[in-house]
């Protein structure tokens, strides 16, 4: 579970300079703007050419955040299933006091590489989606008096300041940008991301600051075993 107390610590003066993005919140969405907001959304490999057509003449649907009607014609969007499974979490939440809502934070590259960051954002949000609707649909998670419910808030980490040469470099700055604004956030109780090993590893220094769990799904460098970096007590893979 993510469920734990937020340890607010300081960053130092020269993270603070660099992570701290007033603007960031638009590349943040729980299903009130849209992120994936092109046509090369489908993984190669799942009979995206069957879906293509009926999605492209539906994308309105899910412009307009019709997102039920939407998933019908094209139901392996996983943005806009999150986005109805958040819909559906906060609607049974709300039925009784003793139903709480869970937020969930996924830091995925949605803008990396002129719309390559798409297909593996979209596979992270695959799964991820998969596992909220499972809890949902099941009644949530009961622990005593309560259940808990999960809303997924997506970051899309991938807008990497084409003025830095060093792509690794961009890579690393931009997630801590997108972990800062993460763990900024009260309501977030943990994290899933992110996509490289060298994002998370970078990310993950300030999610040990402010106590957030992070799952990491798709980092898969050595140096990510053992010490877990040195940084984070609360990484699992």
């Amino acid at each position: 579970m993510f469920l734990g107390t937020l340890t607010w610590a300081k960053l130092s003066n020269s993270d603070q300079k660099i992570l701290d993005d007033p603007s960031y919140s638009k590349h943040f969405s729980s299903g009130d703007s849209i992120l994936v907001n092109k046509y090369p959304w489908l993984n190669k490999t799942d009979n995206s050419e069957k879906w293509k057509d009926t999605c492209q003449q539906h994308w309105n649907l899910k412009t307009e955040k019709k997102f039920k009607k939407f998933i019908e014609q094209c139901p392996n969007d996983s943005e806009a299933r999150i986005y109805l499974n958040n819909s559906e979490a906060a609607d049974m939440a709300a039925k009784s006091s003793g139903n709480v809502l869970v937020k969930v934070g996924v830091s995925v590259p949605i803008s990396r590489d002129n719309g390559q960051g798409v297909y593996d954002s979209l596979e992270i949000l695959r799964g991820a989606s998969f596992a909220q609707q499972e809890i949902n649909k099941e009644g949530g998670i009961q622990i005593g008096d309560i259940r808990l419910f999960i809303q997924i808030n997506i970051v899309d980490d991938g807008n990497r300041d084409s003025s830095i040469y060093d792509i690794i470099q961009a890579e690393r700055i931009e997630a801590r940008k997108a972990a800062k604004f993460l763990a900024t956030k009260e309501d977030i109780t943990g994290i899933i991301g992110h996509f490289s090993s060298d994002a998370t590893e970078a990310a993950s220094e300030i999610y040990r600051n402010y106590g957030l769990i992070l799952i990491s799904p798709t980092s898969t460098a050595v140096r990510a075993t053992g010490n877990l970096w040195g940084f984070l007590p609360f990484k699992f893979k």
